[in-house]
């Protein structure tokens, strides 16, 4: 038979229909994935894999027609072209074999290009060509002490950069933490070859100084981020060696405007340079945030020498905050303005930290989110971006496109703090989401030690028994006694404790409340997870002897107080068990964002009140307080309002 009957046979059989509408439908998912897909949190090759399902498929889908259609319906002789099914079926397996073999073809060019390339699965698909790399400025001048001239030139460009909205920065810090990291050579063009690898920045600068008797001689220029080629060298800036700020404002005014002219947009006047000598106590405090006091009184030189500092006087906001001293941060807070009144970062910096000295959760979300959209590879600020989700918002569904941002993959958690702290947020938003597996995942080739046990026992303990999996947690416990404290141990049997109450099992709570105590010479030994086990096992006299006595030395503990008034509703006396709850009310003091209204709804909910508890759990989160692996949902004092609408608002009271 020749081609031209064949091709009419097929019209006569739906064969093409067949085929249509299978190539139709393989059009519709792939558009719906490529739309689809960020949102979802899928990985960027998603498209590509379904590709090459749906290119594989076309073969057999070819061979699916024939069985169902195109082989069993009969043939008519009398035609004037008459065939034969033999001939029809040689012919239609002859175009299978060739459909397979382009098939096969697509399959492994798609595959060599995609997914065999070194480390291709491993780093971060092109990004915009916004992003924006400050490398590290080479000193030149053959003397150490003039490192911080490098360091300042960069700040200022990323500083000018990000406040005119030209682009996303990457700065020379983030890239020294991933050369750290990842152990790559401090050669420049290897540096080089790690940035465009794992940023794939549009843009790359840098730039050398060097002396000329007592001049500074500062050399700028921008290379393309794709391709190892110089796009303009800036002419060499001269100032004196005393002032370097004066090279450094000329080279980002020069940058600048290379910058916007290249985008078409108007330039924004820039703010005035900090003193030299302001700036560099400025790194030396950040230097030393390890040691908040001496932190401190380098901001305060700092200041007294640049009356005008803002990033100072932000910092100074910050040590006071995150020592708890909220009365000093709001005060220092208010005092400061921005250097220009349209200054939009640092608007939202100000912002940010008023929102978040008011308790106000949602705006310290939508102000941190600004402030992370500058610098999203920053491990410092996407690791915080994710706690924030996490505890002042509830939103674990955002963290994984947050942690995705950054492949840690090759990084030794031994030498990145942070990448601890971040795979400790994307564990938890993993909880909470109820995916365990990938927990699991996650920890497959981490280890429990000494130095990590206080991150990550409690994510593995609360995953064991969320899903039911108690033989590995059993295998924890064992290794766990092997290489950790006393002190540790006694946390995995406190925390083991509050999640088989949270999962309702009354066996196993009290099997490990048992086991905490007998790790205790309780006749001695006086504490709050002593007194907590006892409460477990129903021994309410004697948690509340234990918390009598504590509270003899820690009389404003509010933790200690509403667990005692538990006690006594739980003995039956019911007045002292009123008298004791109501000590909280002269424990009110500002900026305690919801903590004491927390510890009310504990006790009303013990003592069976429900609209109070819900009530004052309403309170708490609407005061600034946070959801973390023990409080609200993980909190099996209030277990019975799970599933009850009054909860769930709670919940999202800030989205």
């Amino acid at each position: 038979m020749n081609f031209k009957t064949f091709i009419k046979e097929c019209n006569n059989r739906d064969v093409f229909k067949r085929l249509s509408i299978y190539l139709v439908s393989c059009w519709l998912l792939i558009q719906v994935l490529d739309v689809t897909s960020k949102p979802l949190g899928l990985p960027d090759y998603s498209v590509t894999i379904l590709l090459l399902i749906l290119i594989i498929g076309f073969p057999v889908n070819m061979y699916l027609v024939w069985v169902n259609y195109a082989k069993n319906l009969k043939i008519d002789e009398d035609e004037a072209m008459s065939i034969t099914r033999k001939s029809f079926k040689k012919i239609y397996f002859a175009l299978i074999s060739f459909a397979s073999v382009i098939a096969m073809l697509l399959s492994l060019a798609i595959v060599n290009n995609n997914f065999l390339k070194e480390d291709v699965m491993l780093l971060p698909k092109k990004i915009a060509s916004n992003n924006i790399a400050i490398s590290r400025f080479g000193n030149n001048t053959g003397d150490a002490s003039h490192d911080d001239i490098g360091k300042m030139a960069s700040d200022w460009l990323i500083h000018g950069i990000t406040e005119n909205n030209i682009g996303q920065t990457v700065s020379p810090k983030v890239i020294d933490d991933y050369t750290e990291i990842l152990k790559t050579s401090s050669n420049i063009n290897q540096r080089n070859d790690m940035i465009r690898s794992y940023f794939n920045p549009g843009k790359i600068i840098t730039g050398n100084y060097f002396l000329k008797e007592d001049k500074l001689i500062l050399q700028g220029f921008i290379t393309d981020g794709t391709i190892d080629e110089i796009l303009i060298s800036f002419k060499s800036i001269e100032c004196s060696i005393d002032n370097p700020l004066e090279c450094i404002e000329s080279l980002k005014q020069l940058v600048l405007g290379y910058l916007i002219t290249e985008k078409d947009k108007a330039q924004n006047l820039q703010e005035t340079p900090p003193v030299y000598k302001a700036y560099k106590l400025l790194l030396e405090a950040k230097s030393k945030s390890e040691e908040p006091e001496e932190s401190l009184k380098l901001l305060d030189r700092a200041i007294a020498i640049d009356s005008t500092y803002f990033e100072a006087k932000v910092l100074r906001v910050a040590n006071y905050y995150n020592r708890g001293l909220f009365r000093e941060a709001d005060s220092l807070r208010k005092l400061i303005k921005p250097t220009r009144t349209n200054n939009k970062r640092q608007q939202n910096l100000l912002n940010f930290y008023h929102a978040l000295i008011e308790g106000n959760n949602r705006r310290i979300y939508s102000t941190l989110l600004s402030e992370y959209n500058n610098t999203p590879f920053d491990l410092k600020s996407n690791q915080s971006t994710m706690t924030v989700a996490l505890e002042f918002v509830n939103k674990p569904e955002v963290v994984s496109s947050i942690f995705d941002k950054i492949i840690t993959d090759k990084m030794s958690l031994d030498d990145c703090e942070y990448c601890q702290y971040r795979i400790y947020a994307k564990a938890k938003a993993d909880i909470e989401l109820k995916n365990y597996d990938e927990v699991i995942q996650l920890f497959k080739d981490i280890s429990l030690t000494k130095e990590n046990t206080y991150l990550f026992q409690s994510i593995l303990i609360a995953t064991y028994i969320r899903s039911n999996n108690i033989s590995s947690l059993k295998n924890l416990e064992a290794s766990q006694s092997l290489i950790v404290s006393k002190g540790d141990l006694d946390e995995f049997y406190t925390f083991s404790i509050k999640e088989f109450l949270l999962q309702n099992n009354q066996k196993a709570a009290k099997e490990y409340a048992h086991k905490l105590l007998k790790s205790y010479n309780t006749n001695t030994a006086q504490n709050e997870a002593i007194a907590k086990a006892y409460f477990t096992i129903g021994e309410y006299e004697k948690s509340k002897e234990i918390l009598v006595k504590l509270l003899e030395t820690d009389a404003k503990n509010m933790k200690l107080i509403s667990l005692l008034a538990k006690n006594y509703f739980k003995i039956g006396d019911l007045k002292k068990s009123t008298k004791t709850i109501a000590q909280l009310s002269a424990l009110k003091k500002p900026y305690e964002y919801g903590e004491i209204e927390y510890e009310y709804a504990g006790y009303y909910s013990v003592s069976n009140q429900d609209e109070l508890a819900l009530d004052y759990l309403k309170r708490s989160i609407a005061k600034g307080n946070r959801i973390t692996l023990s409080t609200f949902q993980n909190d099996p004092d209030f277990i019975d309002y799970f599933e009850t609408k009054e909860f769930k608002d709670i919940l999202t009271y800030w989205h």
